[in-house]
């Protein structure tokens, strides 16, 4: 399934420290699509980085990317990378 992240809304980002990066990631999905389709559910990992670990997600309703009318579905992801010494 093709997710498109989208790096325009409000909470997309990632903090790092010393010995983790926690990534929270915003994903247009399919409006017909589950987190489990998506494969962005809890233990899942980031599409674009293995080593990060979805640690919760949920979905939300944002405006269609490039100011289009109506709404899209959205999942909000957080992940965890830990850093290894």
């Amino acid at each position: 399934m093709i997710v498109q992240r989208r790096s325009d809304l409000d909470g997309d980002g990632e903090e790092q420290s010393i010995d983790q990066t926690v990534y929270t990631r915003m994903y247009q999905i399919p409006t017909n699509a589950t987190l489990a389709d998506a494969s962005l559910e809890v233990a899942d990992t980031l599409p674009e980085d293995a080593t990060a670990v979805i640690v919760a997600s949920k979905i939300e309703q944002a405006r269609r990317k490039g100011g289009g009318l109506g709404m899209c579905k959205i999942a909000r992801v957080t992940a965890i990378a830990l850093r290894m010494k």
